[in-house]
Formats: structure tokens, sequence, C-alpha cells
């Protein structure tokens, strides 16, 4: 064979192996919004028994948590003990999905629910968890009614308007003052807030009356609004339905004044209050000094069923 036949064999055989791999990478390359928006899909759409579920992650959860009574062994042990029963109780069957910035959702099942709705407290200069919500849900062809609102007006305002209606002010359990911390050019201070009312901003800014998703990130005003989680509370009084919850709990950086002890109380209360009352579960929880939990609502029929 001569050396011109040889190689047009093997600009052939190039040619063949150059398109068969261009076309394997173009099928397998992940999304480049890099959240693989189509990866996890099939667990959107699982269907199965939550009361079970639930009560099998509450049994275990009691078992190993209500026996605690030192608020920092609490905090220490909280996390993995309600990770091994995350497990055991076999909660991915929820359809439980995480987002980017470790955002926990269940997306609706029902197909006739046309209304949905994410209200961000503490927009925190980043909204990838609320756009990664969104595309997820396009692919669902549903359409979401975004909330947000922060005190910090630079950059907050901007990101968020560009998908959802922005307002300019902290949201609390009462309103008034409160110490805070907020991002200013890059660094965290400790600043006076003035904020709304959480039952005002919902129920006559708002008005709405279920709630699919709230994402709080207070920056530590959060341990004052635990109790509208409380069994016929201040929500369950005015008939709004809170499905799903988000949220990160602070407490103070190593070498700042020490107040973690009394916060850690206060969690702790928190959570036992939770499970005795048999409304919500605790899932997905994770630590990086800070706490981020997800909680969802099993006492209310709409959520079930939505979700």
């Amino acid at each position: 064979m001569s050396s011109s036949n040889r190689l047009l064999q093997f600009l052939a055989i190039f040619s063949v192996v150059f398109v068969f791999f261009k076309i394997y990478y173009k099928i397998h390359d992940t999304p480049k919004n890099g959240d693989s928006d189509d990866s996890d899909q099939d667990s959107w759409f699982l269907v199965s028994n939550k009361t079970e579920i639930f009560d099998n992650w509450r049994e275990c959860v009691k078992l190993k948590l209500m026996g605690l009574e030192d608020p920092v062994e609490f905090w220490k042990q909280f996390v993995d003990s309600t990770r091994k029963c995350d497990e055991e109780a076999q909660i991915s069957k929820l359809g439980v999905t995480e987002l980017e910035e470790q955002k926990i959702v269940i997306f609706p099942k029902n197909e006739d629910e046309n209304n949905h709705n994410l209200i961000t407290l503490g927009v925190g200069q980043s909204t990838i968890g609320e756009e990664s919500y969104q595309r997820k849900m396009q692919k669902l062809n549903k359409n979401v009614d975004f909330f947000g609102a922060d005190s910090t007006v630079d950059k907050n305002s901007e990101i968020y308007s560009k998908f959802g209606k922005f307002f300019p002010f902290a949201v609390a359990r009462h309103p008034g003052f409160t110490n805070s911390s907020i991002e200013k050019n890059g660094e965290l201070i400790d600043q006076n807030v003035a904020h709304v009312d959480i039952l005002y901003f919902l129920k006559d800014i708002l008005n709405v009356q279920k709630i699919d998703n709230l994402w709080i990130d207070a920056e530590g005003a959060e341990y004052e609004l635990f109790e509208i989680f409380d069994k016929n509370g201040v929500l369950d009084q005015n008939d709004i339905e809170l499905c799903q919850v988000n949220m990160e709990i602070h407490i103070s950086e190593e070498g700042e004044d020490n107040t973690n002890s009394e916060k850690q109380k206060i969690f702790m209360e928190f959570v036992k209050k939770i499970i005795e009352e048999k409304k919500y579960g605790i899932f997905k929880a994770s630590e990086n000094l800070h706490m981020k939990i997800y909680l969802f609502n099993f006492e209310s029929e709409y959520c079930k069923n939505k979700f």
C-alpha cells in the first residue's frame, strides 16, 4: 500500500474517531450552570408514605436527642444524630433535593396546583439558590412568585428584582429595632436595623395564606422567629400554612463575646419543641460554624398533597 493511501486511511479512521468522541461528550456533558438541572429529575417525582417516614424519623430523633440536657453538647451532636435518622427513615423517598447554596426543597407533585411561591428573608447579596429553584420549576412548566426582603438595599435590590419583588427592610417576629450583622463592602458589621413584623409582612403586604418555601438567613435575628413554628402559634391562628423552610442558625465567631451557650440553649429548646409537637420534621442538617436546617410541615394536608 502506498504512503498516500495509508495517509488517507489514517485520516478516515481519525475522522470517525473524532466525530464519535464529539458526539459522546455532547451527550454526557453536564449543564454549564453548574447545578446539573437534569441529572436528578427522577428524584423530584418520588411518591411515598409521608406519615410513615415522618414517624420513623421522629422516633429516631427522640431517642438520640430528647435525653440531652447540655445545650453545647446538644449542638455538637445535632447534625450527626439527625443525619443518621434521615438515613434510617429514608427521607430520600420524599423527593428531597439539594439546590445550590445548600438549599433543600421537595418539588410539587400536584399537577393541578398552579400557584407557587418562595419568600426570602435575608437575601445576603446572592440569589444563586433562588435562580436554581426557578430553573428547575421552569422545567416542570411551573411559575413561581418570588418575594425577597433585606435591610441592605445595595446589590440585593438589583439581583432579586431580576426575577422577583424586593422589599428594602428586614423582617422579624415583632416590629422595631434589632442588632444584626449587616454586610457592607464585603465585611459583616453589627448595626441596629429597623424591621417589620413577619405577620404583617405575610398577611398585609404579601397577602399570602399558603407559603410553599420560606428561606431565612437573618444573621442572628432568627432566634426570635422560632416561635412562628409553634403549633397553634401565630401562623396557625391566622390560617397561614407554611410548607417548607430553609433556615440558617447563627452563633458568634470564635474570639467574639461568647453568647453562644445561650443561643445554643434556645436552639435546643426549639428543636425539642418541634419534636414534641409532631408538626415539622427537621432534615438535611449541616454545620460550618453556623447551622443550616430544612423543615417540612407534615401536619398540613395542603403541604402533604402538594409536595
